[in-house]
């Protein structure tokens, strides 16, 4: 059997796991990673593919996954300290209108984004973005999408704002193109800038 169809079925039962062991991703991603490198270095018989042990640990950027888990435990720590609640108490008591609050919630999304890993910071937002659309009597949708503008399109800003990021920089520096986070900061912010402000443009009208 092909890597590629190995492959396939490894990815339809470690997505069909990470549902089914919600408490348990963190296990399964890693189990199925090791068990696919397992099979490519001592199973595989495609002769086109050559591969032994120190060949898969070689393929291995350990400095990408040393950026994301760095900066997946900034994000623990941050959600730690009660910060998320904290900003939510300043925002209530600075913004009492809807509109200034989906700017307020935008921008902040947009700066913590630049830094933190976004998914985590939504998920940790998600109830604190509710309650301060309770305390105002609005739906928390409303709120939601300044949320996600913010969010979404924050992550783009820095070269460690997104795990998307961190691994197109280290595919770059594996391939011989080093990336400066001044130079990628040039194209970003801008680039930034306009899709937030396009985005919450088009929440405001619609």
């Amino acid at each position: 059997m092909s890597p590629f169809v190995i492959a396939l079925i490894l990815f339809a039962i470690t997505y069909v796991l990470l549902f089914a062991l919600p408490k348990y991703r963190s296990y399964v991603a890693l189990g199925s990673a090791v068990v696919f490198s397992v099979w490519l270095s001592l199973f595989c018989k495609d002769p086109t593919i050559e591969f032994g042990i120190s060949d898969v640990l070689g393929a291995i950027d350990f400095n990408i996954l040393m950026m994301i888990a760095g900066t997946m435990g900034i994000v623990s720590l941050f959600i730690e300290s009660k910060m998320p609640m904290r900003l939510a108490d300043w925002m209530l008591s600075k913004f009492k209108s809807v509109q200034t609050s989906i700017v307020a919630m935008a921008v902040l999304a947009v700066v913590i984004s630049a830094f933190v890993d976004n998914i985590p910071y939504v998920l940790t937002m998600l109830p604190v973005v509710t309650g301060v659309a309770q305390s105002m009597g609005v739906a928390p949708y409303v709120l939601y999408f300044g949320l996600l503008v913010g969010a979404t399109l924050g992550g783009n800003i820095t070269p460690i704002g997104a795990s998307a990021n961190i691994t197109g920089i280290g595919i770059l520096r594996k391939e011989g193109y080093e990336v400066k986070a001044r130079d990628f900061m040039k194209i970003s912010v801008p680039f930034t800038l306009t899709a937030v402000l396009s985005g919450y443009a088009f929440i405001w009208i619609f």
